[in-house]
């Protein structure tokens, strides 16, 4: 009988670690939902995602002449509408003059990877007044410090993936997207995003 019950204890620890592990090593998916509305174009439309595929993610770093450190992280996604269309969404991060000490900094031949030294000093330098780009099809963007643009971090929260510390960003947005060189959106497309959220690893 103290066999059988030794044998079920271990049983269970063995179960609890591999849950454990399977926890750490997958990789989160991000979650992105919004309404897309395309305007002043030949094929107007009103949509929202159907599937979400990352394209690319990227973080890099740069040094300013008085020695801080400039820092962008952007991600890509190649998104299929429910109307059919394809769209690329980009979020785009950057905050200048960071000090130097409060990060961990790689450069390597793939590029400058960065990170901070703790959960906090990351919401508290980076996430907390730096500057977002919402980007379509790398032809249309709006920056959030303009009115009726917003894009809010809601959270920050630390996970594991392949046994390497993570951030996992929860954020809120919503804005017109115009053309760079049409802010006001009368000579070409632009778009209207509304109800957009966004929950993933930005790294």
């Amino acid at each position: 009988m103290k066999r059988v019950k030794l044998l079920l204890v271990l049983l269970t620890l063995v179960i609890s670690c591999s849950n454990e592990e399977d926890s750490i090593l997958l990789q989160p998916k991000d979650e992105i939902n919004f309404t897309i509305q395309k305007l002043n174009s030949d094929n107007n439309y009103i949509s929202k995602p159907s599937k979400v595929v990352v394209a690319q993610k990227m973080s890099s770093w740069s040094q300013s002449p008085n020695d801080k450190i400039h820092l962008v992280r952007e991600a890509y996604y190649n998104v299929t509408l429910e109307n059919g269309e394809q769209i690329m969404l980009g979020l785009y991060f950057s905050k200048a003059n960071v000090e130097r000490n409060l990060l961990h900094i790689n450069d390597t031949k793939k590029g400058h990877y960065w990170s901070y030294k703790s959960l906090d000093k990351e919401i508290n330098n980076f996430y907390k007044g730096c500057a977002i780009r919402i980007l379509i099809n790398n032809t249309n963007a709006y920056f959030v410090e303009h009115q009726n643009k917003s894009a809010k971090v809601i959270s920050v929260t630390a996970t594991q993936v392949l046994g390497k510390n993570k951030n996992v960003l929860n954020l809120e947005f919503s804005g017109k997207a115009t053309g760079f060189y049409d802010p006001n959106g009368t000579e070409q497309e632009f778009y209207l995003l509304t109800n957009g959220s966004f929950k993933g690893i930005i790294e």
